[in-house]
């Protein structure tokens, strides 16, 4: 009796692992099907299109990347100007590579720190401006 218990529990745990084998074979399948299906170029060109389009960040960034691109060209005009010298084109690039690359990246600190000068360039000092009676 003893020997047909232990048989019928082999046989139990023989079928379960073999459904548990299955079933893990299925989702492994399913799994590499879904993959195939993310790999194809034309799925990573959408996906990768859809993550850009929603992105929260997208308009400031490119906002803060167009005026970094235009200070960058307009600082190297002004500092480099007009010229044939190649040491000059090459210095006026870099120039406006390295204007560019920080103005996008700290566009916030500039905006702030010119929002506060300003205030104080132009700020009205109202002890001066009122007219006193004596």
């Amino acid at each position: 009796m003893m020997q047909n218990n232990a048989s019928a529990m082999l046989k139990d745990r023989i079928q379960f692992l073999e459904r548990k084998s299955e079933l893990e074979y299925q989702i492994l399948h399913a799994e590499i099907k879904l993959s195939m299906e993310k790999l194809k170029p034309l799925n990573i060109i959408k996906n990768t299109f859809a993550e850009v389009i929603h992105s929260p960040n997208l308009r400031q960034n490119t906002m803060n990347s167009v005026i970094g691109l235009v200070t960058g060209y307009f600082t190297e005009k002004v500092v480099v100007g007009p010229t044939y010298n190649p040491i000059k084109k090459i210095f006026g690039i870099l120039l406006e590579a390295v204007v560019a690359n920080a103005v996008a990246k700290n566009f916030e600190t500039i905006k702030d720190t010119g929002a506060i000068l300003f205030k104080r360039l132009f700020k009205k000092n109202h002890k001066n401006d009122s007219f006193q009676y004596n």
